[in-house]
């Protein structure tokens, strides 16, 4: 690791950088590096919040447990009324924001 970066420096931002900008001048991940190295930048040297990583966790589980119960239920009524997709949609009253997403989930099943 010492042969990338030197960590003399109690900034952690000036051995991240050196160590994204070493990287592409040594040809690894240097497409990648280029097009989202600032993205990559503020990943290493953003602090880490146990908490907040749970709680952020929990609501994309939460969020996703509701996406998969609402095609569920658009999968049953389509059956159960022998009724297209955006019939379906309606039915259940899936939000304007969510029809398309699951639309194209539910056409990738079949």
């Amino acid at each position: 690791m010492n042969e990338y970066v030197q960590c003399s420096n109690k900034d952690y931002e000036d051995p991240a950088r050196a160590a994204i900008e070493n990287c592409i001048k040594k040809g690894i991940l240097k497409d990648y590096l280029e097009e989202v190295g600032d993205e990559v930048m503020s990943f290493l040297t953003a602090e880490y919040d146990y908490d907040m990583d749970i709680k952020v966790n929990r609501q994309e589980a939460f969020e996703d447990g509701v996406d998969l119960t609402a095609i569920s239920c658009i999968k049953n009524i389509m059956k159960s009324l022998d009724c297209d997709v955006n019939k379906a949609m309606e039915l259940v009253g899936t939000p304007d924001d969510k029809k398309e997403e699951y639309k194209n989930r539910i056409e990738s099943d079949k």
